[in-house]
Formats: C-alpha cells, structure tokens, sequence
C-alpha cells in the first residue's frame, strides 16, 4: 500500500529531480547508488511555523548527499527519493531565502520505506536564518543561537584579546562557527544570512576575549567597545569604539574587557591598533609625533606618540 502511494504521489506532481548545472542549487548531484535501496520522503518545509512556499530540499548522511528535489510551489511538496543502508541516520540540509538551513529530525533509513504521503506530508521544521549586515568595509559582529557553516568568501574571527596596543584576532578554522560565540566576520557585499548547521565545531573558542549576545543587552554608556565608526584626523574611522548607548542589539559582539579610559581600536583590513582616548578641548592633544620627536601631519604606515601614548599605523 505504501509503494501504490508513492508512486500515486509521482503520477499526481510528477517528477522534480534537479540538474547538476540548474541555477540556484548549492547542492551537488547524488551519485549512481541512488537507484539501489531507495525510501520515499513526501515532505513540507516549515520556518518558524510558517510553510514555505519554494526552495530545494537535500537529504544527507553525514556529509554524502543521498537525494534532493525542488519544493513544488503549487502544492508545497518537496518528493524526494534518498538511497542508502538500512537503519542509516539521515538528515536535511534545505536551499530557502539564499542560504542553506540543517537540521537533524532522526530519520532512519528504511529500504522501500515511505515517510508522509500527499495528503499528510513528513514535516521538516526549521530555525529562522539570521541575517547581519556589514559596514562598507565588509565587517559585522555576531552570535548566533545555533551553530552556522561559514559561507564560501567569508571569514570569521575571535579575539585574543587587547596585546601591545593591539587587537589581537584569531581565525575560526573548521568551517563552523560555534553557537553562543561572539565573532567579527569579514566579507562582501550588503550582509551575510546565516543558517543553522548540524556538523559539529571543531575550533577551540574558550579563550574569546569577544562577548556575544543572543537578545538585547542593557550595558552601562562607555563600559564595552563595540563595532562602528567614529571620526578621527577628520576621517571616518572603523573599529571598536567606546559605546555611548546603553542597549546592545541581539546577536550582536563586543568587548568588554579594555583599558580604562580608551577610546577604543581602529583598523585598517584585519590589522587593528588601539586609540588612547583624546582629553581636553586643546588643540595640542591631537598633535601627532614620530619616535624622534618631529610633529607629523600625514600619517603613514608606522609607529607614532599622541597624548603620551605609541600607536601604530598599519
């Protein structure tokens, strides 16, 4: 009875297998095995509770594509076909809004097996992708409740923490951000949306100076430094700038451990130096000299004395 209605199923949406050079499709092709040992999965995407209405859903094990099919946006059906070993752990990795969202159900493998028919589809329920948007310089901060594969073209850092003067970042390896971790990431474009992934991290996080924030955070004016611009030597200048607000936005980075008194770290690509903070009205406390003592009016790369205090210019 279950082999009838899946292949009712097939004559009624008819068949939706996707080719490999198909646009918009992160997903590779299954391979040949697929046509041994098949199961039937007559699914429907939910985020957040809300079905949708397209995208393309995969089946993994582990990190081996099983089979994929497009959601069918007139009947919100996505029929796929996976193959593999009986009792195999299988999981879904699923193509909506531009990124790509996992999630782990604990489906088993069953040879000729049928999970959810037309009229009662298997439910395959999702988290909501996070979206971040970045500065014109392509950075943004993050922590995210889930952990998220970092996206081809972006990178994602920790900080070490404030060392001689200087931000000391370290590069998330593993290809999967930890949940619950405050990040700087490095990219292009207007924003990065982030999905949820099932692989488990592989980078070492303990010692992150950074301090994420999953919902709105109430902070004290001038107690963390966050991500933003300020101006300095009449420019507009990137960085970790003291915090003047009071609330902290969710998903969201920050440090909270600095030296008193600073206005924060500027940067320049992926190098940051600290800023002492500027004192005073008088016009004197922004002169800039070099290491022999001569005023400088235009900075370039090297090391230089305001207010007492050596920074570097990278």
């Amino acid at each position: 009875m279950k082999k009838f209605n899946w292949l009712l199923a097939l004559l009624i949406m008819g068949s939706t297998s996707l080719k490999a050079q198909q646009d918009n499709d992160p997903f590779p092709e299954p391979t040949s095995e697929q046509s041994s040992n098949n199961m039937t999965v007559c699914a429907q995407v939910f985020i957040d509770g809300t079905l949708q209405e397209e995208g393309i859903v995969a089946v993994y094990a582990g990190d081996e594509i099983r089979g994929k099919e497009r959601i069918e946006s007139d009947k919100h059906l996505a029929i796929i076909t996976p193959w593999g070993n009986g009792g195999e752990e299988l999981h879904f990795r699923v193509f909506v809004s531009g990124c790509i969202i996992e999630v782990n159900q604990g489906l088993k493998f069953t040879v000729d097996g049928v999970q959810g028919q037309i009229y009662a589809p298997y439910a395959i329920n999702l988290t909501a992708p996070i979206t971040s948007k970045l500065t014109e310089e392509g950075y943004a901060t993050t922590c995210l409740p889930f952990n998220t594969r970092i996206p081809d073209g972006v990178s994602a850092f920790c900080a070490k923490g404030l060392v001689d003067d200087k931000l000391e970042l370290e590069k998330i390896t593993g290809g999967v951000i930890p949940k619950e971790t405050g990040v700087l990431v490095k990219a292009s474009g207007e924003s990065i949306t982030w999905g949820t992934t099932v692989a488990e991290p592989t980078a070492d996080v303990s010692a992150n100076k950074f301090v994420g924030t999953l919902e709105p955070k109430d902070v004290e004016a001038k107690s963390v430094l966050t991500l933003g611009y300020t101006t300095k030597d009449g420019e507009k200048k990137l960085g970790f700038w003291c915090y003047t607000g009071t609330t902290i936005a969710a998903n969201r980075a920050y440090i909270a451990d600095f030296t008193a008194g600073s206005r924060g770290v500027s940067f320049d690509d992926l190098t940051l130096t600290a800023v002492a903070e500027v004192k005073g009205t008088d016009a004197t406390d922004a002169v800039v000299y070099d290491l022999q003592g001569r005023r400088v009016n235009t900075l370039k790369p090297g090391i230089y004395i305001r207010n007492g205090r050596k920074y570097i210019v990278r």
